[in-house]
């Protein structure tokens, strides 16, 4: 095992993956595959053919990612054979190891932090994923020798073969991107998620001058358009608008209050 952070790199382009994929994207099987090109409208008999299947992959599944995973997942596009359709099935397991995977991983540990708001960091960190198990896609092949051996795809192998900080794969609080935590207190993915969450978390603790600071926005763009309705060509002076605005706020919490 690794304990140094080379598996890095590796491990952000996967988890860029992942953000590029749709949420809850529905990932093709080869059994579901031929069911939906069976059920296909004007099908006259259940065999499906090399170019009925491709076609599904396509239309159904690969057309509804980016340009890029799109043309990974199709590879060259035509299938001419059993080998190459199957290669298609492969790209497809191989996204969806890494989504799954990862998506798992980064709720898992948010939510234990979600969950666990009252403590630190570090008191939340121990054991976090240890109770959240996994199911992996295993396949059996033969090798060059004649033998039997079980392979899985090259996300869990990268993961077996090093030790991942799992506490650091995290789950955006604002807008649910995968990302890779630096620091234990980030909880965002970006400075512009990380100031949403901030006016968040001041709109929660600050209630009550939350709303108000509503009320007064509100009060205020109403003067400003009672003074436009009233003023009929004459200009107003700055007086008359702050006059005005003290009126309205006055009369709307008032109001609010009642």
């Amino acid at each position: 095992m690794r304990k140094n952070k080379d598996y890095l790199p590796k491990l952000l382009e996967y988890i860029e993956i992942v953000n590029k994929i749709p949420m809850n994207f529905e990932f093709p099987t080869l059994d579901y595959v031929f069911e939906l090109a069976i059920e296909k409208p004007g099908k006259e008999n259940k065999s499906v053919n090399i170019e009925e299947a491709t076609e599904v992959y396509e239309e159904s599944f690969a057309s509804k990612l980016p340009q890029d995973l799109h043309d990974f997942v199709m590879d060259k596009g035509e299938v001419n054979n059993w080998d190459e359709y199957l290669a298609i099935q492969r790209n497809f397991d191989y996204l969806a190891s890494i989504d799954h995977g990862l998506r798992a991983m980064a709720y898992a540990v948010t939510e234990e932090f979600r969950d666990n708001l009252g403590l630190t960091i570090n008191e939340t960190i121990e054991g976090w994923v240890s109770e959240n198990v996994f199911s992996l896609p295993l396949m059996v092949a033969i090798n060059k020798k004649g033998h039997l051996v079980l392979k899985t795809t090259e996300f869990f192998e990268f993961i077996r073969n090093h030790e991942i900080e799992a506490r650091r794969i995290r789950e955006c609080f604002v807008c649910a991107k995968v990302f890779w935590a630096k620091r234990l207190e980030t909880w965002t993915c970006s400075k512009q998620c990380g100031n949403i969450w901030r006016q968040h978390k001041w709109q929660k603790k600050n209630k009550d001058l939350y709303n108000e600071r509503r009320r007064n926005n509100y009060a205020y763009k109403q003067a400003i358009k009672n003074l436009k309705e009233k003023k009929n060509g004459n200009l107003q002076t700055r007086q008359n608008l702050v006059d005005e605005f003290q009126l309205q706020r006055k009369a709307h919490s008032k109001k609010h209050e009642n």
